[in-house]
């Protein structure tokens, strides 16, 4: 979510004036951010990119692997991150892989259960690109 606020600011505002706003976003929420970018942040995601294509998927009666594209391709363009190393694209479209065929394994039992194994993966994703 910020790298997609960012990418959307840096070709709206230039990148010096991107970088004021990604300073601004850690003032504002202060010592918390953390918490936003590791724990909230993947929970709004997981509803967006997994959840929700896959219940309109469902409803249409698509096939899974249509169900996993409109997972996948989305999140991963979403994590595109232009000003950063070229592999960005590549690790926003991996992850959607994996945390969508997570949420498509996980959902036949309950969308609760898809929804929050999701949401953990892609929570310890955000930790361990936070904390390194």
């Amino acid at each position: 979510m910020m790298v997609l606020t960012g990418m959307v600011a840096e070709r709206l505002v230039g990148p010096h004036e991107a970088e004021r706003m990604r300073r601004e976003f850690v003032e504002l929420f202060g010592r918390y951010h953390p918490f936003f970018i590791i724990v909230f942040f993947p929970w709004i995601e997981t509803l967006l990119f997994q959840a929700l294509p896959a219940v309109i998927g469902q409803i249409n009666e698509l096939q899974p692997l249509w169900r996993w594209l409109i997972i996948v391709v989305p999140f991963g363009l979403a994590h595109y991150d232009p000003s950063a190393v070229t592999g960005m694209l590549f690790n926003g479209l991996s992850g959607g892989v994996i945390l969508g065929y997570t949420y498509l394994k996980y959902m036949p039992r309950s969308h609760y259960r898809a929804m929050l194994v999701t949401w953990m993966l892609h929570a310890a994703g955000n930790a361990c690109a936070y904390f390194t």
